[in-house]
């Protein structure tokens, strides 16, 4: 769990930075509106946003056989934008 909340913050990071220097785009609405606040007050709104994201996955992880399938799958949607991230990083 603590894995997938890891990657939330980190893509919001470095999709701050991105914005900031004029590299990338955001084009979910609310993250636009988020990414206009400051740094630390749109990442404490992002943190506790992710934290009740991933609060449903505890139960999820008790209850659903499928658990592992369904993590697995985030993480490697995770992970591949990570991936994006570090090509726009590498271009600059």
């Amino acid at each position: 769990m603590s894995v997938i909340y890891l990657f939330l913050i980190f893509d919001y990071l470095l999709t701050y930075i991105g914005i900031r220097l004029d590299i990338i785009e955001e084009a979910n609405i609310f993250m636009v509106w988020l990414f206009d606040k400051p740094l630390l007050q749109g990442l404490l709104i992002r943190m506790i946003l992710s934290g009740v994201v991933i609060l449903p996955f505890y139960y999820v992880k008790k209850h659903c056989k499928y658990y592992k399938k369904v993590f697995g799958l985030i993480i490697m949607v995770y992970i591949l934008v990570m991936v994006l991230h570090i090509r726009w990083i590498l271009v600059i």
